[in-house]
């Protein structure tokens, strides 16, 4: 599947054809023989957060419905106030032990994991900017959340990737809350959510 490009006319080159057929599929053409065809699932930005008038912990989307979506992309811009680490709470249910993490940290030429029984998005250093992606499914009632953490420090880079499960199955995703410590994410600091439609 191919994400994010935004196909509103046909593209011609020599004898070769690229456009969206009413399908919704990407439909390639040679000499107006169809020769391939590639489902489209548009991105579509649902939410845009920006931190305003105080920094805060929390950032919150709410009245989502992933059955209806298909899968959500986070997307997550800041230069932290503080050193924390940062945590992703579905459905309004911040009880740690309810959730798992498998994750991977890359700084220099050292490479850790570890499973740790909290919801882990990464962590930030404080006054270097820093960045989140995440992917959020959902499947069989289990919600699985893939991401990735880059950030700089006075040293060097720091990369991040991991996998964070819920010990019990949900109908929905209805919400996502992003949490670090006191005040971590400053005026300005930016979040976005975008609708994938279905895998």
């Amino acid at each position: 599947m191919i994400h994010g490009i935004a196909f509103t006319r046909k593209v011609e080159v020599d004898d070769v054809t690229v456009e969206k057929n009413a399908s919704n599929q990407i439909q390639i053409k040679d000499d107006g023989v169809s020769q391939a065809k590639i489902n489209f699932v548009p991105t579509v930005l649902l939410q845009k957060i920006t931190v305003a008038d105080a920094a805060t912990d929390t950032i919150d989307f709410t009245d989502l419905d992933i059955n209806t979506d298909g899968q959500y992309l986070l997307m997550l811009e800041i230069e932290a106030a503080t050193t924390t680490s940062l945590y992703c709470y579905i459905n309004d249910d911040t009880t740690n032990t309810n959730y798992y993490t498998q994750q991977q940290t890359s700084s220099a030429s050292t490479v850790s994991a570890s499973q740790v029984n909290f919801p882990y998005l990464g962590e930030t250093t404080a006054s270097k900017p820093g960045r989140v992606e995440a992917y959020i499914t959902i499947g069989m009632g289990y919600p699985v959340v893939s991401w990735k953490t880059a950030r700089n420090t006075s040293a060097a880079p720091i990369f991040q990737n991991g996998v964070v499960g819920k010990t019990a199955s949900v109908e929905n995703i209805t919400q996502l809350t992003i949490k670090g410590g006191s005040a971590c994410f400053p005026v300005g600091a930016v979040a976005r959510l975008y609708k994938m439609g279905g895998l």
